[in-house]
């Protein structure tokens, strides 16, 4: 068996029978005996998953956000669309898209592009793979951007068309493809997919997948934790939302598994240990400490279109936000739209719009959509004013005839009928974000069947307690 040492690791976490001892290599390193004992902590940890952990073998039940988590791991050939595949190169052309100097990229650009890609042999592999860090996930397998009109208000920097999305490190992703130099692979992962370096994967088995999914999982609560392994050595930087396995939760501590490549391209792995305050076990429980706790962890980062740059847009900050608490969203704003019960707002006025959403709209449960963004609703003000929780690039503005933008470019808690009042400029012709509004989607279901969310509390109750967001 090539991998005892991760055998032995679930015991450790399922049972806690055995423990191996924190290596590297994945190449039957002792074990020694040890116990787990859940920890008690300021952050309240699920209710469930602590016996799982220490008084059952049996491995536990996969949630809806776990199968989600590994869904790229089932995916067949048949499932690799080429045609779909095809969209960047049917809609990024010479003659429209501008470069890192703000001219006009040439045909040959795409046409070098294009021949790496060898897309006319689309796909040629199955191979299940982890990401081994963050990661950007490229519509062409480049980093070179690919810019609208940079003189037009809303394009140029930071609106890389070809930035589909961030990847957290230790996602479980399916290479189908890749360039003939070698360097990219065409992955798919369960929200998105695209074209990632293969340096920042590596190929796992059926044992190594089997492993994975028998853990249960945790999630990181801050950004940029340094991520070091059981010798002190740092291994990579990770952020809110980077998912990883759970080996053992102890003495306020808890233990993770974190995936590396050894010098032949092989899957090792490594152990890390978190203080609580930066992991929990998924889900964290639906308190309103635990909702402040990741909105803080949030607010005020820049704005990244795509993720790019290590940052996150509106999609991704929501992705984040909602990720501790065992709710897996999907990748864009229109399909996040989508993930629960919608209600159109589209035909009513803005006062009308603001009239629904601060009398049904439920706390930090209800998403406020847009035509191309996303936002949480978290409350109202004083003033029974909606207020939402965004990452916003900026406020549309009109001079006469000519569309401007006035920057925020965060993460920010606003009301819907921001005028520029944020950033120090209000502005009497700018477009509130009201009138772009579409709809609300409700999140309370998703929130209760991922076991966040008690389930006893009726919607009445939802929709009329702590109406105010948190300060």
């Amino acid at each position: 068996m090539r991998y005892r040492w991760l055998v032995g690791a679930i015991v450790v976490a399922l049972t806690g029978c055995v423990s191996p001892e924190p290596a590297l290599p994945m190449h039957n390193p002792p074990v020694q005996q040890a116990t787990i004992t859940p920890p008690s902590t300021s952050i309240p940890l699920p209710s469930q998953p602590s016996e799982s952990l220490e008084g059952s073998c049996e491995l536990p039940t996969p949630t809806y956000h776990q199968s989600r988590f590994f869904a790229a791991w089932e995916m067949t050939p048949a499932q690799f669309l080429k045609d779909e595949a095809m969209w960047p190169w049917r809609t990024f052309k010479a003659g429209r898209g501008y470069g890192l100097n703000k001219r006009l990229l040439p045909p040959q650009w795409f046409e070098k592009l294009k021949k790496n890609a060898q897309m006319e042999r689309f796909p040629s592999r199955r191979q299940p793979a982890l990401t081994l860090r963050r990661t950007d996930l490229r519509a062409f397998p480049t980093y070179e951007p690919y810019f609208l009109d940079p003189n037009r208000a809303g394009e140029g920097f930071p609106f890389d068309y070809l930035q589909v999305s961030a990847i957290h490190p230790g996602e479980a992703v399916m290479i189908a493809h890749e360039s003939i130099d070698g360097a990219w692979a065409y992955i798919y992962t369960s929200y998105a997919e695209g074209w990632v370096l293969q340096s920042d994967l590596v190929a796992v088995d059926d044992e190594v997948m089997a492993a994975c999914r028998a853990l249960p999982q945790a999630v990181l609560l801050q950004d940029r934790i340094s991520l070091r392994d059981d010798k002190g050595r740092f291994r990579i930087y990770a952020d809110l939302g980077t998912i990883l396995p759970i080996l053992r939760l102890e003495n306020q501590k808890i233990e993770l598994l974190l995936p590396l490549i050894d010098a032949d391209s092989s899957f090792m792995a490594t152990t890390v240990t978190l203080p609580l305050e930066q992991a929990a076990p998924i889900p964290l429980p639906y308190t309103a400490a635990n909702k402040e706790k990741i909105i803080k962890a949030l607010a005020g980062q820049t704005y990244g279109w795509g993720g790019i740059g290590g940052l996150r847009d509106c999609s991704a900050t929501l992705r984040d936000y909602f990720a501790p608490f065992g709710v897996w969203l999907p990748r864009n704003s229109g399909a996040q739209a989508k993930i629960g019960r919608h209600v159109s707002l589209k035909d009513l006025n803005d006062n009308e719009k603001e009239a629904r959403i601060a009398s049904e709209a439920i706390p930090f449960e209800t998403l406020i959509t847009f035509k191309g963004h996303v936002a949480l609703f978290v409350g109202v003000d004083e003033h029974n004013r909606s207020m939402i929780f965004h990452n916003v690039w900026g406020l549309r503005s009109f001079t006469g005839t000519k569309e401007e933008r006035k920057i925020i470019g965060q993460a920010v808690i606003t009301t819907l009928w921001e005028n520029g009042e944020i950033i120090g400029d209000p502005d009497p012709n700018v477009i509130p974000f009201i009138r772009r509004v579409t709809g609300m989607t409700f999140l309370s279901d998703k929130l209760r069947a991922s076991g966040a969310l008690h389930p006893v509390r009726t919607a009445t109750e939802s929709a009329h307690t702590d109406n105010k967001p948190s300060s």
